[in-house]
């Protein structure tokens, strides 16, 4: 929906429901599984920053809401690897994440309001346009995986 980040996060606790699905997927069972809806954006941020973020996210979150599902990025021990290759202190990263993240609303990640974050009102599935709330991109990206 938003190509081109290093980094693709999304924190658990806005995923309610983690039955195994038979059969179809509804709307209703997306909805259920998001309730909270809202959009995703794009931040750039400084290498430490990231680190900080997963490690918050991923060590002192772990267990809460705050704890992410990630894209592009994996631990080795205590360190932080994007797309295979550990994290660069002086390097800015392309992250893309719920705006309730940004905004640092999520435990231990109010640091993130200080920096700024770039949102659309539309985004796109294959080549389609859709409005940006995750419960509308999940169903758009499911329509695709015939």
């Amino acid at each position: 929906a938003w190509p081109g980040a290093d980094v693709y996060m999304i924190n658990s606790g806005s995923m309610r429901m983690d039955d195994d699905l038979q059969g179809t997927v509804t709307q209703y069972d997306v909805l259920r599984t998001f309730p909270f809806g809202g959009g995703i954006v794009w931040m750039e941020l400084p290498g430490n920053v990231l680190e900080k973020l997963l490690h918050n996210g991923q060590v002192i979150n772990r267990g809460e809401g705050g704890y992410f599902q990630l894209k592009n990025v994996e631990r080795r021990g205590n360190q932080w690897l994007v797309n295979g290759a550990p994290v660069n202190v002086g390097q800015t990263y392309k992250v893309v994440l719920p705006e309730f993240v940004a905004k640092g609303n999520e435990n231990n990640l109010d640091f993130l309001a200080d920096f700024k974050y770039q949102s659309r009102e539309t985004l796109s599935i294959d080549g389609n346009p859709v409005h940006n709330d995750v419960r509308n991109l999940v169903i758009a990206y499911m329509k695709t995986q015939k």
